[in-house]
């Protein structure tokens, strides 16, 4: 998945890439690189068909991790300016 999105950041599998991955690093409580790539998907915008799943999974990241209320404010911040 990592060289896909390295090599291939116009892939039209990037979305599910970034979600699988989001995926593995959250089962294994590694909730920044869990962020890191939920996030890749909410910076694709609404087109991807993991943006809302990406969203809902941020706020689950958000809420295991320790800095929880700033990461929640970027994290709401991000989405307020993605379109």
């Amino acid at each position: 998945m990592e060289r896909l999105i390295h090599t291939n950041p116009h892939s039209s599998h990037l979305d599910e890439a970034h979600f699988r991955r989001g995926e593995y690093f959250f089962t294994r409580r590694r909730f920044r690189d869990a962020e890191s790539a939920y996030s890749g998907i909410v910076k694709l915008g609404p087109a991807s068909e993991f943006y809302e799943l990406a969203l809902y999974k941020l706020g689950w990241d958000v809420l295991q991790s320790r800095n929880s209320t700033r990461r929640l404010c970027k994290n709401i911040l991000a989405c307020s300016t993605t379109k």
